[in-house]
């Protein structure tokens, strides 16, 4: 299995009753199984798209990509809008006849831009529902109701702005997290008055309702060769998904001290003969003072941050050998402005 390399609107069913008809399937479907490698193209038609995931930040988009394709290939984190770049994940799925390959864009989530960066993340975002075949527009189901309805409401507006002439899939996630009659409640409020192409009941965590979706993917892309290896889950590079692995475990271990102005970047790479591989990565952030919290007393933080990324990356590259990873802590004020760290994060056209 490959991961990460080394260096037209439709008719649309009525949304309540769709909703109503989704849910009913929602927990008690059938788990979804990754492809994971196991579907073969020989002799099915093939076809190949692009997957848009977009919604209110922390609604689950990158757990969803990292469910779908079966490996971790976007940051997840309690912290919202913690996706930078446009990270493309990539599943195979097989309905019928019919075997495709899904190529899904993470896009950064939708917020209001309050710097350089938020401007670029936005920018990216809509670049990418533009250029998407599907856009599922993902709300976390378990906030209050209120807010729910009124975050699916904004997005769908947002959306219809940015690309207009894309059908929009609306999937209410973490429903497991929520009592049936109220979610069905909610959806309707959610639904109503709005022109929607599907809507969908999903545990992204749990792996409840994802069948549907990618059945829902399937049948919107065109037929056509795949883009890429059968087995590749991921065409982000690997010195920027070592960096995200990282930068995800910071922000779980220090998220109350650590704001967002703290981003990773791996600066060397050396592969060994006996499968090692030596990391050195540099952790930017923005005061002296978040230095002194990140390296810890006499270096026990910084020691626990490299020991769990470290482990992180051994699992998600599987490499045959061991990851020894070397940490360091720079200081540089308002690097978030700084247009080198765009071109590592491919939002150097979003500025």
């Amino acid at each position: 299995m490959t991961t990460a390399p080394i260096d037209q609107p439709n008719d649309r069913p009525n949304p309540q009753a769709t909703a109503a008809k989704t849910a009913k399937g929602g927990t008690g479907s059938k788990k979804f199984v990754p492809a994971d490698g196991v579907i073969s193209s020989e002799g099915k038609n093939t076809k190949c798209g692009f997957i848009a995931l977009v919604g209110p930040t922390n609604a689950g988009k990158s757990t969803l990509v990292n469910a779908l394709t079966g490996h971790k290939v976007s940051i997840v984190s309690r912290k919202v809008q913690t996706t930078r770049t446009r990270v493309l994940g990539i599943a195979m799925h097989e309905k019928g006849d019919d075997v495709a390959q899904l190529i899904f864009i993470d896009t950064p989530g939708l917020f209001k831009p309050k710097k350089r960066l938020d401007r670029a993340m936005i920018q990216a975002a809509e670049t990418g529902m533009q250029e998407a075949d599907r856009i599922i527009l993902l709300v976390d189901a378990s906030k209050p109701p209120h807010v729910v309805v009124q975050e699916a409401k904004e997005s769908i507006a947002a959306l219809q702005r940015a690309a207009p002439d894309k059908p929009i899939c609306l999937a209410f996630n973490k429903i497991d997290k929520i009592a049936k009659d109220r979610l069905l409640e909610m959806t309707v409020n959610a639904t109503a008055g709005e022109e929607l192409d599907e809507v969908f009941m999903i545990s992204a965590h749990k792996g409840d309702g994802l069948a549907a979706i990618m059945d829902y993917c399937l049948d919107g892309v065109d037929d056509a060769p795949f883009m890429y290896p059968e087995d590749e889950i991921s065409i982000m590079p690997f010195r920027l998904m070592a960096a995200e692995i990282t930068r995800e475990v910071v922000m779980d271990l220090v998220h109350q001290e650590i704001p967002y102005a703290v981003t990773v970047v791996t600066e060397t790479v050396e592969a060994f003969d006996n499968g090692d591989y030596k990391l050195g990565q540099v952790i930017v952030v923005e005061k002296a003072s978040q230095k002194t919290v990140l390296v810890g007393r006499a270096g026990s933080k910084i020691k626990q941050i490299g020991m769990s990324a470290r482990i992180q990356m051994e699992q998600v590259f599987e490499v045959e050998g061991k990851i020894h990873l070397n940490l360091f802590v720079k200081v540089q004020a308002n690097w978030q402005s700084d247009p080198e760290y765009y071109a590592l994060w491919n939002l150097e056209g979003h500025r």
